[in-house]
């Protein structure tokens, strides 16, 4: 019997090439990344049959000819991992609107392009998709609300999803990782060292950064269990579900770093503009060098 298929966007760095990765051993997988340099030295290093290519998720011409290349390919697919993503740090009075703007085209509307894609294919499967969104979506540190907007809408998007696909035998999941050590997280650090101090200051788990093996280690186990939610670390559970009761408590806590924060992004934008003040360097590079798909 053939293995099933699995495709992953955002799969040539980080969570998403964790995650292939490790599918890898038990599926055939595609990997999709707007990254093509990238995602082709990923799927080399994998071998075997790993198809890899370029697609922006931004462009629904891109995303129609990655998912049909798949299928050709491949002939089905059995699992789809929606994880493309950017960030914006900076706390949201002081950013540009098309800040946010971006954001949603990328994290929401992009992967949610992709996921209804792959539906039909999806549903001839009765497959299992999993969306990658965040513990911002539960808890979000000052500087973090345009990065959280996403992720919550993302996950608003696949809890309603799932209940309108479960009469086709599709399974809907969400992932939940906190901070993760993947290129993104590090080249934020990096380019907001202010913010990265600041962040470590945070309660509890919230100010760790955790390793991308743990990430890819649970993504696939609730892959292989079509779970509803992925918490990353698991003691994010307990989290969820106080979330309502944890916020208050939080909100005052964090009110001091929040002045902080404001006070640096404010700085950053003094001196890149409401726009670029919200990005690293590294996105913004990618922003102007990779405006399309292919």
């Amino acid at each position: 019997m053939a293995q099933p298929v699995a495709v992953i966007t955002g799969a040539a760095s980080g969570i998403g090439l964790a995650v292939t990765r490790r599918l890898a051993r038990t599926h055939r997988v595609a990997l999709l990344d707007i990254d093509g340099d990238a995602v082709r030295q990923a799927a080399r290093d994998l071998g075997g049959t790993a198809l890899a290519l370029r697609c922006d998720i931004t462009d629904p011409e891109s995303v129609e000819a990655a998912v049909r290349a798949v299928v050709e390919e491949f002939g089905v697919i059995d699992v789809a991992v929606s994880n493309a993503g950017i960030g914006p740090v900076g706390t949201a009075r002081h950013l540009d609107p098309s800040v946010l703007a971006t954001v949603l085209d990328v994290n929401v509307t992009g992967n949610w392009r992709f996921i209804r894609e792959c539906l039909p294919h999806l549903i001839a499967s009765r497959g299992y998709v999993l969306g990658v969104a965040s513990a911002a979506s539960i808890f979000a540190p000052p500087g973090e609300g345009m990065y959280a907007a996403r992720k919550a809408g993302l996950e608003a998007l696949l809890d309603v999803f799932r209940v309108e696909v479960a009469h086709l035998g599709v399974g809907v999941g969400v992932a939940y990782p906190m901070f993760i050590d993947t290129p993104m997280v590090r080249d934020a650090d990096h380019e907001h060292a202010d913010f990265a101090r600041t962040r470590a200051r945070l309660p509890g788990a919230a100010g760790k950064t955790f390793p991308v093996s743990l990430a890819a280690d649970r993504i696939v186990r609730g892959i292989q269990r079509r779970q509803r939610r992925v918490f990353i670390p698991g003691s994010l559970r307990l989290q969820y579900l106080l979330r309502g009761f944890l916020s208050a408590l939080l909100d005052r806590k964090l009110q001091p770093i929040a002045v902080e924060v404001d006070q640096l992004t404010e700085q950053k934008v003094a001196g890149r503009g409401a726009v670029a003040g919200g990005w690293s360097e590294a996105v913004l590079r990618s922003q102007k060098s990779q405006p399309g798909g292919d």
